[in-house]
């Protein structure tokens, strides 16, 4: 109250600039920094992926490598023995001839052991198996050819509609 002679004065005032306050130090665990822990979690993260590559990538690929390894090896031993027998005993193995499916065989001996007369059967049938094959090649090639051929006829018959079957699969697709 004014009559007690009471005032009020507001002065706005800086507060005193206290200059570089230091961080407080915080004792450090093991003698390391910040810095070393985030290095270690880094090197902590990079050895546990590398490990899950190793275990779900590496590892199937090596085991899928190592079981198909002794299959090939296994049937290249058998022919490899088998062309041994087979030059022992005086009989050589030849190819399938470009003929109509006989199979001769030079120099061969008519007292020959059975694994060399198995050897002679498996590459007969081999041969006709493989004659076989190429002959379905050439039948599928050649319908391939005649539908490209009648594809080509067509679309030289009838060049409007063939464009318009075009863009219409450029703009669907």
């Amino acid at each position: 109250k004014e009559e007690r002679g009471d005032r009020i004065e507001v002065v706005n005032m800086r507060f005193p600039d206290p200059g570089e306050v230091p961080e407080p130090e915080l004792p450090a665990f093991l003698g390391l920094k910040k810095a070393d822990y985030f290095r270690m979690a880094e090197i902590g993260v990079l050895a546990i992926v590398s490990l899950l590559v190793i275990l779900l990538v590496a590892r199937p690929l090596v085991s899928r490598l190592l079981a198909a390894a002794p299959d090939a090896a296994s049937s290249v031993a058998n022919a490899v023995g088998q062309i041994a027998a087979a030059t022992k005993t005086g009989g050589v193995i030849t190819g399938p001839s470009s003929g109509g499916g006989e199979h001769p065989h030079v120099g061969q001996d008519d007292d020959m052991s059975p694994s060399v007369a198995a050897a002679q059967a498996a590459a007969r049938a081999a041969g006709s198996e493989f004659e076989a094959m190429l002959d379905l090649a050439s039948i599928e090639n050649q319908a391939k050819a005649a539908s490209m051929k009648k594809v080509g006829e067509l679309v030289q018959d009838n060049p409007e509609e063939a464009v318009t079957i075009i863009r219409g699969w450029l703009h669907n697709g």
